[in-house]
């Protein structure tokens, strides 16, 4: 299926946004946050999705709405400032050319599918599911889902999207001058079909009319999800410095009827499921929350953790980068499964005491009484960064030195326990034996054997420390060829157990507990991180994990395992046409540079009685940073992707204008004048535009001499070349014009660049070619035949009304010189009236003029 192969496009990023990271946003748009949210509400998708009996809903609100506040962030900062995007958007267009060339003519059109992702990228969906739990029909509570994608059915796709939905064969309806097409309903409804409200996208199903259904919403007589309190919560947060949302979801547990094992586990007490994911400040940010009020029953009970003490913070060594903080009580948690196992089985609860019974008594390791109940319920897991000394002499591997802090309830009863547990381990190890094994390296990799015969010499054995407040594991060559350096450890100090790589790790511990070494929690900006982090909640656990290291080297090699990943898929696939990357590692920016945006990342997970809430912060996202999953991260990656992106379209758009400037100082070489509107010689009046009269000069005279230049740009003759307009006038980052709409205009009025008939001449230009605006881009379009531009009126609070692009934060600019530049949307309207005028006087400050 290839229908209507359009010219590529730069459609590659958003092939990465789909892989995961992508790209472009650019900067910051100046609007109020009132108008942001007025334009959202007004095309938000959620208009069209039905609010009530409202069970699952999901939104993306679109990057065009979260312009600003993607500005704010570090990511913004690593691609825009730092340089990556530029990287990032030519390793993925290098990708994407090779998936066309390797599809050929006959596969699917990628430049269609480029562009509706984009718009739903861009514009936003929204999908909501209704159900009645109380009065199901036939036993199905579903009633119906819709789905809806803003912005998909403008022109320039929507004729595609009707080609193709002709080419799957669905049947058609016609009512009211709507089409809709007949789609199979999913097993769990009666009838779907998908049509076009507007320039949105409609696909519904449901068990009656979903058409009337969703006219309904729309025409107000049905209350819509836009107004549904809890996503008008997540979108506009009272708090200012709440998630600014991005994307947001729920699902409204209240009334579902659950069967008599969940209502016995206590899951019935689980009332909402809700998310948020976006931007706060600097940090890309996302929110769930299950909502679970107090009191709780069952297995939500486990939420009711002691919490962790913020006053008390465990002994984590300074130069620590990755840590996690956890409550859990052990000894709750056995309590609890055997009241939850004895509501199924009364014989559970006695089983489980008779199985800890027996270890107790075959193995004399009191699992109960010397840890679960002893061990307490904080517990920290870091890894301490290595040093250059911490090499494996076999195979240079770095042994990590990760560690395990807990607090005991009482530590000198906890290291009785710990040399009981000990001593009954050491002769299990001693009769076990563990012979040296054998490695043997084949095609596609090492296969390890362990000979038959007797044990090799030497066991495992734990050993007790000299100073008889641990154990550690001692690994004989003969069993592994381990450095003298590793050595597990289990230590128990004056407040602490310690389970670490080694005796000096854990002594690392003993010694921050002393005051011999600083902790992690005793740096001022660490202190000042946790102050941030205190909510209301009790918190249960924290993670943080510092990028700053790690990902700045990570992302400068990405081009280098991109294509050894290449390498190793032609190994796979050696009919596969090769993949050159073609990177210059001049253009890869520096470490330092990628590394001065991030901040850790961190996650907390905090309690009270209304639930558990999950809240993350990252300078990027990251998969190491606790509860974040692999949705989220794509989903905030997203303006990554975007900003690449839009850089590109950006110097796409000034270099349209650089042509245009070209062509201009070419007829003013010719003609002794700046082009002006074609006019009727008898009256004068413009017919076509000046954008006409250059076609000779962008390489379009055959163009040009199709115009009949004695008739206006509307006369049915001329109206005919409409379409037909060059790429040059249209700005790669406006896709909402229609086809032969252009947003470049100059200006008409006193003292402007076109003020009189017959153009304006180098020398009339008295304030300075390079301090004169001959084109600008403008927000609404104007068809490019038409002789049209903005109008100039010095008198006015604003000179001029509608100049404006789609770049986030401003607009390109032609001068007078041929240089283009990028003006602040936010320009102060005196500066920008100097600007227009040739011949006004006025002095500029160029330092004004920076976006």
């Amino acid at each position: 299926m290839n229908p209507t192969r359009r010219r590529r496009a730069t459609w590659a990023p958003v092939a990465a946004a789909l892989i995961g990271w992508g790209a472009t946003l650019g900067v910051a748009l100046p609007v109020s946050v009132s108008r942001v949210q007025a334009q959202n509400a007004e095309n938000s998708p959620a208009r069209l999705v039905p609010g009530e009996q409202l069970v699952y809903y999901l939104e993306w609100v679109g990057l065009d709405a979260r312009r600003d506040d993607w500005n704010r962030t570090a990511a913004a900062q690593v691609l825009n400032e730092a340089g990556y995007g530029r990287i990032l958007n030519q390793i993925v267009e290098q990708i994407a050319s090779y998936a066309e060339r390797s599809m050929g003519p006959n596969g699917p059109d990628l430049d269609f599918v480029r562009a509706v992702v984009t718009r739903v990228v861009d514009r936003g969906f929204a999908l909501g599911v209704q159900a009645n739990f109380a009065e199901p029909v036939q036993g199905n509570p579903l009633r119906a889902a819709v789905a809806v994608f803003t912005g998909v059915g403008r022109n320039d796709l929507r004729p595609t999207l009707e080609v193709l939905l002709g080419q799957f064969g669905f049947n058609t309806v016609q009512a009211e001058d709507v089409t809709y097409w007949i789609l199979p309903p999913p097993p769990v409804f009666e009838t779907a079909a998908i049509w076009f409200v507007g320039e949105d996208l409609v696909i519904a199903a449901g068990q009656d009319n979903v058409a009337q259904l969703v006219n309904d919403v729309a025409q107000g007589r049905s209350p819509s999800a836009l107004k549904n309190p809890i996503r008008e919560r997540l979108v506009n947060p009272t708090d200012a410095q709440a998630i600014r949302a991005l994307g947001l979801g729920f699902i409204e547990l209240e009334g579902v009827p659950f069967g008599a094992a969940s209502q016995a586990l206590g899951l019935d007490g689980l009332k909402r499921v809700e998310s948020v994911i976006g931007f706060q400040g600097a940090a890309l940010a996302t929110e769930a929350r299950i909502v679970a009020p107090a009191p709780r029953r069952g297995l939500l009970t486990l939420l009711d953790q002691p919490g962790l003490d913020w006053d008390n913070p465990p002994p984590i060594p300074a130069e620590v980068n990755d840590f996690t903080i956890v409550s859990f009580d052990p000894a709750a948690a056995i309590k609890l499964a055997k009241t939850l196992t004895g509501e199924f089985d009364p014989r559970a609860p006695a089983q489980i005491d008779q199985t800890l019974a027996d270890i107790k008594t075959r193995f004399q390791i009191d699992l109960e009484g010397d840890w679960i109940k002893a061990i307490g319920h904080q517990f920290s897991f870091f890894v301490v960064p290595p040093s250059e000394n911490d090499n494996l002499n076999m195979l240079y591997f770095r042994v990590p030195k990760v560690a395990m802090v807990a607090q005991p309830r009482d530590p000198a009863q906890f290291r009785a326990g710990l040399d009981r547990t000990m001593n009954a381990v050491n002769p299990l190890l001693a009769n076990a034996g563990m012979p040296m094994f054998d490695a043997a390296f084949e095609e596609m990799g090492m296969r390890f054997e362990f000979p038959e015969g007797p044990p090799a010499s030497g066991q495992l054995q734990f050993r007790k420390l000299k100073t008889g407040d641990g154990w550690a594991l001692t690994i004989p060559p003969a069993v592994f060829p381990m450095n003298v350096g590793v050595r597990p450890t289990a230590l128990v100090g004056p407040r602490d157990f310690v389970l670490s790589v080694s005796p000096e790790a854990a002594r690392q511990v003993t010694a921050i507990r002393a005051g011999e070494q600083p902790s992690w929690f005793e740096q001022k900006s660490n202190r000042q991180l946790i102050q941030d982090l205190k909510t209301g909640g009790k918190p249960i656990l924290f993670a943080i994990t510092d990028p700053r290291d790690t990902t700045p080297q990570f992302l400068m090699n990405v081009p280098a395992m991109v294509q050894g990943l290449a390498g190793f898929t032609a190994y796979l696939n050696p009919d596969a046409p090769p993949f050159v990357l073609e990177i210059d590692p001049d253009d890869i920016p520096s470490r330092a540079s990628l590394r001065k945006p991030l901040f850790p990342n961190t996650v907390l997970a905090s309690v009270d009685d209304f639930g558990l809430t999950i809240r993350t912060r990252t300078s990027l996202p990251a998969a190491n940073v606790g509860v974040s999953t692999g949705a989220f991260a794509t989903a905030l990656m997203l303006p990554a992707v975007q900003s690449a992106r839009e850089a590109a379209r950006r110097t796409q758009c000034a270099n349209n204008l650089k042509q245009m400037a070209i062509a201009a100082f070419n007829y003013e070489v010719v003609y002794g004048r700046f082009p002006d509107d074609i006019r009727d010689p008898k009256t004068g009046e413009p017919l076509l535009s000046w954008r006409v009269a250059i076609l000779p000069y962008l390489e379009q005279q055959n163009l040009y001499n199709r115009f009949k230049l004695d008739e206006p740009w509307d006369s049915p003759h001329n109206l005919e070349l409409l379409n037909e307009m060059p790429a040059i006038f249209r700005c790669p980052s406006d896709d909402t014009m229609g086809e032969g709409m252009t947003g470049y205009l100059s200006f008409r009025g006193p003292g402007a660049f076109l003020d009189r008939p017959g153009g304006t001449s180098l020398v009339e230009i008295s304030d300075g070619t390079s301090n004169t605006i001959m084109v600008a881009e403008g927000l609404e379009g104007v068809e490019w035949t038409r002789p049209r531009d903005f109008t100039f009126d010095p008198e006015a609070e604003m000179p001029v009304e509608g100049i404006g692009s789609k770049h986030p934060g401003g607009y390109n600019a032609l001068f007078g010189d041929g240089s283009v530049r990028f003006l602040r949307t936010t320009l102060d309207p005196q500066t920008l009236k100097a600007l227009i005028t040739r011949n006004g006087g006025e002095i500029i400050n160029p330092n004004g003029l920076l976006p």
